[in-house]
């Protein structure tokens, strides 16, 4: 089993099924839970201690786009869940979703918008 994650680690995370999972799986579409979510994948990275990508831009899409998906995947996910998860600040989540609600973007997409470009 794979689960590919290319925004906050960039890597694979393989995983041998045994052949009751794999008879599960087919017989009963029953995955095993590790990759059911993307939080539980990201949960995965930082227990196999992999550290998280840092963006230069602190408002990048990538991080501004994980932060809404694991909120919508999970409403009642805290700011301080989801900075753990990124690898940001508390401060820096909560302007994440932030940026979501308000249409905040990017510094250089801002930018062009002051410019009228």
């Amino acid at each position: 089993m794979i689960a590919q994650e290319e925004r906050i680690f960039d890597i694979y995370f393989m995983r041998r099924l045994t052949e009751d999972e794999a008879k599960s799986i087919i017989g009963n579409a029953n995955w095993p839970d590790e990759f059911l979510s993307y939080e539980r994948v990201l949960k995965t990275g930082h227990a196999l201690r992999f550290q998280p990508f840092i963006f230069f831009e602190p408002l990048s899409l990538s991080l501004v786009l994980t932060a809404q998906d694991l909120r919508r995947e999970r409403p009642e996910i805290s700011e301080e869940e989801i900075a753990f998860l990124l690898g940001v600040s508390p401060s820096l989540a909560k302007r994440l979703l932030a940026a979501k609600s308000s249409g905040q973007a990017s510094w250089w997409k801002r930018a062009l918008r002051h410019l009228s470009l």
